[in-house]
């Protein structure tokens, strides 16, 4: 691999370099036809309802366990999902609320669904670009980069979204 990109959750650290895309703050995308609750949107506020929850090792599950980690053990209900589309697609049905973040509320198939973003602007996950210590990078690689850097800031993100200097 010449290039990774997504979360550092702290593996790796001396193998890798890294160099921030973006930040996305955290949020809850609402079944449609539901009604967000009026005020500001806290973690306390998600007990009333099942939610849909990431795996324990994501950088949204580790930014929750940071700020709330007692967050799992007060909320209705909670359903464990992996996938992004199967997480729309169930919220879609009235299933359940997800935390996400505004990188994922700016999806095209989620932009038409409910989604508020907490009132907390630490509550977020940043977005990386890694590559390997000590590696040049090849010119396919370097390119890809040309273009990543490029065309981000022409795409339409939700405004929860920070893209790095």
């Amino acid at each position: 691999m010449d290039i990774g990109i997504g979360s550092y959750v702290g593996a790796a650290g001396d193998k890798l370099d890294k160099r921030k895309l973006l930040s996305a703050r955290l949020g809850v995308m609402f079944p449609p036809g539901f009604e967000p609750p009026a005020g500001p949107l806290n973690c306390q506020s998600l007990r009333q309802w099942p939610l849909l929850q990431d795996e324990s090792d994501t950088s949204i599950m580790s930014a929750l366990e940071r700020s709330h980690p007692e967050l799992w053990q007060q909320v209705a209900s909670k359903i464990t999902v992996t996938n992004l589309d199967m997480q729309f697609c169930l919220i879609r049905a009235g299933v359940g609320a997800c935390v996400l973040s505004a990188l994922a509320a700016s999806h095209p198939s989620a932009r038409d669904l409910p989604y508020r973003l907490f009132e907390s602007a630490e509550l977020q996950r940043d977005v990386h670009v890694f590559t390997r210590r000590g590696v040049p990078l090849s010119p396919a690689a370097f390119t890809f980069l040309q273009v990543l850097d490029e065309t981000l800031p022409a795409i339409d993100f939700h405004p929860g979204v920070t893209l790095a200097a």
